[in-house]
């Protein structure tokens, strides 16, 4: 609305039609704008080649006759979307108002010739079937089933088959019926849409064949191995994708193509069985126990009667769904339409940036599009462009610790680095917070100490993630549980970086914020730097000491390694950062060598210097190449890189001295060996010569002296 009057701003159906209704216009607005209800024009417009699945329906004449006795034939023989299929019928004189239905999914006809003769549509081939429509109606009004329009392809992203949310990172574990498994990961097989999920369950061990199911709303797993056994399908290790997906589950018999096979319908539908004998409080335990897109529960209404409400588990648009009650007498109306908030921001009356959110919260800043959920898949690179490496030791309450390498490990994105740390064997579970904001660490051991994690040798990858905090209560997925919470990217675990807001009602006027910077938060960084070196010192110190009166050193007392990696950084400190602007030098910013060779912070200089010279000081932290920054991360990877570093290199001379002294140990233990066996043949030998010569000594001991006779 453009005028500038104070009268309600209103659209509605004119008299006999349903066409604001239809657009989703049927509403009125003390504002100056009104949004089309887009829900109802998921079906409405669809080709008809997006039908029955993807497989489309084939149309020719339409036969109604309303409860006054009028009868048309309709010709759809040229219809190409559904559109036109509605207004064929509102055009063709009848007394009868034609629609999308309130799921959103098929056609509503309504006889509104006011005779109480049934509502008759028909065809002389499968044209009322096709639309769902066909059948005598006492009732003046059909509800037709499903057209089951396509919404899922190859191209589809994963979460168009999990309601759209988020799918856990982790494994899908598949079992054909003669016990052939095979494993698909969301992570290393690059999984990325529907397409992808197909190809690598079908490149899988297991003898299974997947395609999109014969609606078009997800896909279906079918077993081709004819074994005794039956397909299963299940989460792999404590992940829950298969479960996100909707196939956890066993086979069962599916018609495909009008076959009958055995297999697993990963469909969106959720079907609710309901008998004569159930009640409503037995319908809410069956939709509640499904746990899909809604929760239902019963309400008294001011007559004293009863009605069952679903609300939406997701908010927003996302959180959007339909009903089908074809065969119930339950009338369904959508009280609240499901629409994500929006907020457009400006700064200092600049261009308006449009922010939207699922439950009023708006994360503001970078360049205006907000704060993207973390995945699975977010790098790691956007918590801090130098979270490439490190080390870090996580310890569970009960004392049992395991060790993360980001580099050695090829650790990169955030659902590696969940896999990773929950493959430890620990009592840590890692997953995405609710929020999808940042890592928790949950505590499982329920052991007497405390969860722990910290930095081991000069790496801050545990400090930069935010786990080196102290562990408290949190809610995690609905459970308050006992963890650590991570870091936001680009930001500290308060907050500091950007600018959140929480919608708390709605404004006729805009809403000015003023926004003041945070020095302070740029001096906790600083500090945080002062403090990783001086734990650094102190562990040097502990592993290079002597201790001339016990006569005690240290691990690595007398290391040139050790004493260049203390050099190193002394000389960057200390000296001078060319090329960076008016600020070259820490000590300009507050940093300082104390007599032990710790560094000091002076926190009211660093500040003073921010606020009198505020680019100097970015560009002696921030330039490329060349600033204080870059310089600290390249020294790091020229002490303890990957390839070719300090450290590198003296663990590969340390490792091939230990091989060569292996293959000297070996050659040495030959030697010996041969050495025993000549001693023992020596020995023997000696023995041998010993008993000869006790037997010639027997010998000589048993002769007797001969007695010759006197022959005098």
């Amino acid at each position: 609305d453009l005028t500038t009057g104070t009268s309600v701003f209103s659209i509605g159906d004119a008299s006999g039609s349903t066409t604001a209704s239809d657009l989703g216009w049927n509403a009125s607005t003390s504002g100056d704008t009104l949004r089309a209800d887009d829900f109802r024009l998921t079906l409405r417009g669809s080709s008809l080649r997006e039908l029955a699945g993807g497989a489309g329906v084939s149309l020719t004449t339409l036969d109604i006759q309303t409860g006054d006795g009028q009868s048309a034939s309709i010709d759809l023989s040229s219809a190409v979307d559904t559109a036109e299929i509605i207004d064929s019928i509102n055009s063709a004189g009848l007394p009868l108002i034609a629609r999308v239905n309130e799921a959103g999914t098929g056609i509503r006809l309504r006889d509104v010739s006011g005779a109480s003769g049934p509502l008759v549509v028909s065809s002389s081939d499968s044209t009322a079937a096709n639309l769902g429509v066909e059948g005598s109606f006492e009732d003046g009004q059909i509800v037709g089933g499903s057209l089951d329009r396509q919404f899922i392809d190859r191209s589809s992203p994963l979460t168009a088959l999990s309601a759209g949310k988020a799918i856990d990172s982790g494994s899908i574990l598949i079992t054909d019926s003669a016990g052939i498994s095979g494993a698909i990961n969301f992570i290393t097989d690059s999984i990325d849409d529907v397409g992808d999920l197909i190809d690598a369950i079908n490149g899988s061990a297991a003898d299974v064949s997947v395609q999109i199911n014969e609606r078009g709303d997800g896909i279906v797993i079918v077993d081709n191995a004819t074994g005794s056994g039956t397909l299963t399908i299940e989460n792999g290790g404590s992940g829950t994708a298969a479960t996100d997906l909707n196939l956890v589950g066993s086979a069962g018999d599916l018609t495909l193509s009008g076959s009958t096979v055995s297999g697993v319908n990963g469909s969106a539908r959720t079907a609710i069985t309901i008998s004569e004998t159930d009640s409503l409080a037995s319908i809410v335990e069956k939709i509640n126990a499904a746990d899909r897109y809604a929760d239902a529960s019963i309400v008294t209404n001011s007559d004293g009667t009863f009605s069952l409400r679903l609300r939406s588990d997701t908010g927003g648009e996302a959180g959007r769904f339909g009903v089908e009650s074809t065969g119930l007498d339950f009338a369904f109306d959508t009280n609240i339409e499901a629409q994500d908030a929006k907020i457009a921001v400006s700064v200092d009356g600049g261009t308006e940036q449009v922010f939207s959110s699922t439950d009023g919260v708006f994360q503001v800043g970078g360049q205006g599009t907000g704060v993207s959920p973390l995945t699975t898949a977010t790098q790691l690179s956007e918590f801090s462009a130098s979270l490439s490496s490190g080390s870090f030791v996580v310890t569970d309450s009960a004392g049992n610790s395991g060790a993360i390498n980001l580099a050695v490990d090829n650790v990169t994105t955030t659902g590696e680095l969940i896999d990773q740390i929950n493959s430890l064997g620990i009592g840590v579970q890692a997953t995405i917070d609710e929020d999808n904001n940042r890592i928790a660490l949950i505590d499982t051991a329920n052991g007497s100490e405390t969860l722990s994690v910290r930095d081991i040798g000069s790496g801050v990858a545990a400090s930069i993630l935010g786990f080196t905090g102290e562990p408290g209560a949190a809610d995690v997925n609905d459970q308050n549980v006992t963890a650590i919470l991570g870091n936001t990217r680009g930001g500290t675990q308060s907050g500091d970086q950007g600018l959140t807001l929480t919608l708390k009602e709605l404004s006729t006027s805009p809403v000015t914020i003023d926004i003041s910077r945070n020095d302070g938060s740029i001096a906790d960084v600083v500090s945080t730097f002062v403090d990783q070196y001086n734990a650094l010192v102190d562990r040097l110190d502990s592993l290079t000491f002597f201790n001339a009166d016990a006569n005690e050193v240290g691990l690595l007392f007398g290391s040139s390694e050790a004493q260049r990696i203390r050099s190193g950084y002394g000389r960057l400190i200390s000296g001078v950062v060319n090329g960076v602007g008016n600020v070259r030098t820490a000590a300009q910013v507050g940093i300082g060598f104390e007599q032990d060779g710790k560094l000091s912070l002076d926190r009211t200089k660093l500040l003073d210097e921010i606020e009198s010279n505020r680019d100097g000081v970015e560009a002696f932290f921030a330039t490329e190449q060349n600033g204080f920054a870059s310089r600290l991360d390249d020294l790091a990877n020229q002490i303890a890189g990957i390839d070719n570093s300090l450290l590198s290199n003296r663990t590969s001379t340390l490792s091939t001295q230990i091989d060569r002294n292996n293959d000297r140990v070996t050659t040495l233990d030959g030697r010996l060996e041969r050495q025993r066996e000549r001693l023992l043949q020596q020995f023997f030998e000696t023995e041998q010569a010993i008993a000869r010569i006790q037997s010639n000594q027997s010998a000589i001991s048993s002769i007797q002296p001969i007695s010759i006779p006197n022959q005098s």
